[in-house]
């Protein structure tokens, strides 16, 4: 597994652009995906705006996407 972090806005692009989506006017905050050199996760750096727990629950929740759990609605 590889951990990227970046600032929010560049995951909300990054994400988008590697095919995540969220709600009209809905921020991403994260996203993983698989690829030749494993699962990629995409976490918010730490910072003014995130803080370690913020960290923490993003990289829980892509890690759970990297061993194969799903949304429920998608």
């Amino acid at each position: 597994m590889v951990e990227l972090e970046l600032s929010l806005p560049q995951i909300d692009l990054l994400c988008r652009t590697l095919g995540a989506a969220a709600a009209e006017g809905k921020q991403i905050f994260g996203c993983s995906m698989w690829g030749s050199g494993g699962c990629l996760i995409i976490v918010p750096k730490i910072g003014r705006v995130s803080s370690m727990e913020d960290q923490a629950r993003v990289r829980e929740h892509e890690v759970a996407h990297c061993n194969g759990w799903k949304h429920e609605d998608r």
